[in-house]
């Protein structure tokens, strides 16, 4: 499925050649269904058994290949925030009760917020500077990326956990997947660092591994699902009239 124009943020608009490098694997897509999760599924299975590391770090990699899918130069800005946050909330963690740790926060949040400012606001408001002034000020198109506002509130929730000394486990990969991991990098739910790490633990991963004997249940279920929505989609109005062209505006 291609990136429509309302993807782009602050009110830019990118030219097609721009458009047709972005796609996005939907949830409901051939690729995500058939070949993405029994690809990630059956990778998953062969390392648990062997290195616990290297399970996680294959959902790491599989994540960011999943990103990566609608426009792999946005890596650049998923992976150094990782590192940044992880840094930050380990650093909070260590550091003692005052205002140099209040400050810390105050800058992890006020950095991460910045660079959602940037992406979602930053065309609108040089647009408006411009219209009012007459400055002649140009920001050009800026792509909104992909989940953007989820990552980074689920970060800055992260930061506030490690401030209240919440979010102790000190493995960089599990933290990477928190961040990362896919069937909630897009479209959220935005959680805890704390409810998702003991899930993330070895024996309860190694757990997974049972739904090896439910792949053909899975592989029925979602190709009825696939079936379901598509059927829906195509009823709706909205989304018929979206297909041919017409951009909708979302309030």
């Amino acid at each position: 499925m291609r990136v429509s124009k309302g993807e782009v943020g602050g009110g830019s608009r990118l030219p097609e050649s721009a458009l047709a490098s972005c796609r996005a694997m939907l949830f409901t897509s051939f690729e995500f269904v058939f070949l993405f999760v029994p690809a990630t599924l059956l990778g998953f299975m062969a390392l648990r058994g062997a290195s616990y590391a290297a399970s996680v770090l294959w959902l790491v990699l599989a994540s960011l290949f999943f990103y990566a899918f609608w426009n792999a130069a946005y890596l650049w800005l998923l992976v150094p925030s990782i590192v940044i946050n992880y840094g930050l909330g380990r650093a909070l963690d260590a550091h003692p009760a005052g205002l140099s740790k209040k400050l810390l926060l105050a800058l992890g949040v006020g950095a991460n917020l910045a660079v959602l400012l940037y992406f979602k606001y930053a065309g609108f408001l040089v647009a408006n500077i411009d219209l009012l002034f007459g400055s002649g000020l140009a920001l050009g198109s800026i792509v909104l990326p992909l989940g953007v506002s989820f990552i980074t509130f689920q970060k800055i929730a992260y930061l506030v956990d490690a401030y209240r000394g919440r979010a102790r486990d000190p493995s960089f990969i599990r933290f990477a997947l928190f961040v990362s991991f896919f069937p909630q990098l897009i479209a959220g739910p935005i959680v805890h660092h704390a409810e998702i790490m003991p899930q993330l633990q070895p024996a309860h991963l190694k757990g997974l591994g049972r739904l090896g004997g439910r792949a053909g249940l899975y592989a029925a279920a979602l190709l009825r699902l696939l079936r379901l929505l598509r059927h829906g989609l195509r009823a709706c109005p909205a989304v018929r009239r979206a297909a041919a062209g017409e951009f909708l505006l979302a309030v």
